[in-house]
């Protein structure tokens, strides 16, 4: 398994301290970790979908998360909450 090329949650405090969701991408990179052009959310996801098989599941993005889990994720997200996607979602959930 590669290890994860995403800044840790503690380098973006300054992003996730604020809403996360609704918010234009370019504003979120604007608080982001400064080595990195893409914002932490989008590398957290992509890195979970790449680690855990999700580019070889046929219909990826046809197939509906759980709802609930998809708004508990959001607003653990939106709240700075650290969210561990092994744990707490699953592939569908995640994006």
């Amino acid at each position: 398994m590669r290890k994860s090329s995403s800044p840790s949650l503690s380098n973006c405090n300054s992003v996730l301290a604020n809403k996360i969701f609704g918010i234009p991408l370019d504003e979120l990179q604007q608080g982001g970790h400064p080595d990195n052009e893409v914002p932490f959310i989008v590398r957290h996801v992509v890195d979970y979908i790449e680690e855990h098989g999700g580019l070889e599941q046929q219909g990826l993005f046809q197939v509906n998360g759980n709802a609930e889990t998809v708004e508990w994720l959001r607003q653990r997200y939106d709240s700075g909450e650290e969210v561990d996607l092994v744990k707490e979602a699953d592939v569908p959930s995640a994006i």
